[in-house]
């Protein structure tokens, strides 16, 4: 999805494309304040200059030591997108965001959704589904299940390589195929 976004920017236009994986094992950068910066690092990458008030905040941070706030990252956020025509932000595994996160981050979301110019694309479990379509206005909703099958072709490749004996690999693909039934 990511690298087709990327092929359908031309020239009048100047879209942006950035992504958070919230990945389970790293709580630490799931903040939402790490969220937005990330996605600051990624929009100032794209960006053929570095906006004044992103390098005053930056020489405030080094000179003085004084921490940006929260609103001054969404703010300097702002700035960036709006250099662009469009920016089309990616969030995989939401349902991993630590809980006591997920407000802040869905405030930044709103914000997000009212600047006009910003397409945001969230990957998630159904236990947060409720929350995230009940908060975000004008939202769709595309419902991706994968089949038996598809659990049962993935297993089996990843079991290839394993020394294991064929009947083990057998119990093991039919108890995942079952387990998965219904994710």
């Amino acid at each position: 999805m990511l690298d087709y976004t990327n092929s359908r920017a031309t020239k009048p236009f100047k879209p942006a494309v950035i992504h958070f994986y919230f990945d389970y094992n790293d709580e630490k950068s799931q903040t939402a304040e790490g969220v937005v910066r990330s996605f600051i690092k990624q929009l100032v990458y794209q960006l053929e200059f570095m906006p004044p008030n992103l390098e005053a905040a930056y020489d405030r941070w080094i000179a003085k030591g004084i921490h940006p706030t929260r609103d001054l990252f969404i703010d300097l956020f702002i700035t960036c997108a709006k250099e662009f025509s469009d920016v089309y932000v990616f969030l995989d595994a939401y349902d991993e965001c630590v809980k006591s996160e997920r407000k802040s981050l869905i405030q930044f979301l709103q914000q997000l959704s009212q600047m006009g110019n910003v397409c945001t694309f969230i990957t998630t479990r159904t236990h947060t589904l409720d929350d995230l379509t009940s908060l975000l206005e004008n939202n769709k909703t595309l419902k991706i299940k994968a089949t038996p099958e598809d659990v049962e072709t993935y297993i089996s490749e990843k079991l290839e390589s394993e020394k294991l004996k064929k009947e083990i690999k057998t119990k093991i693909v039919n108890s995942i195929r079952h387990a998965a039934a219904g994710m």
